[in-house]
This record gives C-alpha cells, structure tokens and sequence, in this order.
C-alpha cells in the first residue's frame, strides 16, 4: 500500500507538471499606436516554458492543420491570417499570439496571450456572443502548451543522450590512455628491474 501511495503522488506531481495556469480572458497587449489598436480582447494565461518553445509548437501545429507559416508582427507578437483550425472554429479567423518572456534561463516563464480576430479588428470575445470560440481557444492554448512542454522533454532527451554518448566517447578515450600508460610502467619497470640485475 505504502508504494501504491508513492506512485500515486508521483503521478500526480507528473499530471500538474503539465497543467499551466488558468486561461484569462482579458485585454491583450496589441499593436503599437499608429499601427492599430493598443489592446485587444484576448485569452492570456501564464507558462512555465521559455517562448521559443511555444513559438515552436504553434508554427508545427499551424503548418500540420492549415497549412500556413506565422509571421512575426514584432518583437513578441505573432500572426497566422486566415487560419482555419477546426478545434476553435469553423471559419477561418485571424490569430494572434504575444509570447512575452517574464522568466530567466533556468526559470523560463511566458505570458502566453492569443487574440482573434474575423478580420478588420473585427475580435472574437465572449462579449460579441463568442462563447463558443473563446472557451474552444482555452483548450487550444492549453493543448499548445503540452505540445510546448513535450517538445521541450524530446529535445532536453536528445540532448542528454548526445551527452551520454560524448560521456561514453571520453571514458573510452580515458580507458585507451589508462592501458597505454599501464603498458609504459610495465615497459620502464622491466627496464628498471634489468638495470639492477
């Protein structure tokens, strides 16, 4: 029983590894002023991932469901126009997310915001009678993250086992120059023991 409890708790500390903060809706961060409107309604939640990561996942998810590359509309603002994903709607709509790193290296976090849009800052808000498409967007968010998270595991793995194998390629480099010396001290001992006889 006592490690039924143990694997239990590990399953969950794994299960809420996962889970980022709740989803907000709220006014997103938008463009610069002579651009378009500051602010926007949009979804933001917090992420324990750095923003490349989440960057990472959204252009692989865009490109596998509608075939279409983001751009970069500034520093920390993306856009996929006229995307069509069908976990959030039937239309096609504007999406636009703002990665802004709040983290350090070892501690990355980022405010994961998305807006969306039919076009013309026509935005998509449960106060324009999206109910739907917001709630639907949440769940997007969050998928997005655990994609994110994933991605980041494969590539910490991939990077431990190229680790390993240059770990192992210097013990046998270590184990090579361990013989040859062996092989020296015997070689000068013998010559030693020679001198003396």
């Amino acid at each position: 029983m006592k490690y039924l409890n143990r694997i239990a708790l590990a399953m969950l500390f794994v299960m809420g590894s996962v889970v980022a903060h709740a989803q907000v809706e709220t006014s997103v961060p938008f463009m610069k002023k002579n651009k378009g409107p500051e602010t926007a309604p949009g979804i933001t939640m917090d992420c324990d991932i750095a923003p490349e990561k989440l960057q990472a996942a959204l252009d692989e998810h865009f490109k596998d469901e509608s075939k279409i590359k983001g751009r970069k509309v500034s520093k920390d603002l993306y856009e996929y126009e006229g995307a069509h994903l069908t976990a959030v709607s039937t239309q096609s709509i504007d999406y636009y997310f703002r990665l802004q790193d709040e983290g350090k290296k070892k501690d990355p976090q980022t405010r994961f915001s998305m807006v969306m849009s039919y076009g013309n800052d026509n935005f998509l808000s449960s106060t324009n009678d999206n109910d739907r498409e917001i709630e639907s967007a949440k769940t997007f968010m969050e998928d997005i993250y655990e994609r994110a998270q994933q991605m980041d595991w494969d590539d910490q793995l991939e990077e431990m086992e190229k680790r390993k194998e240059d770990l192992a390629k210097q013990k046998k480099d270590l184990d090579e120059q361990i013989q040859q010396n062996e092989e020296q001290m015997k070689l000068l001992d013998g010559k030693r023991k020679g001198i003396k006889n």
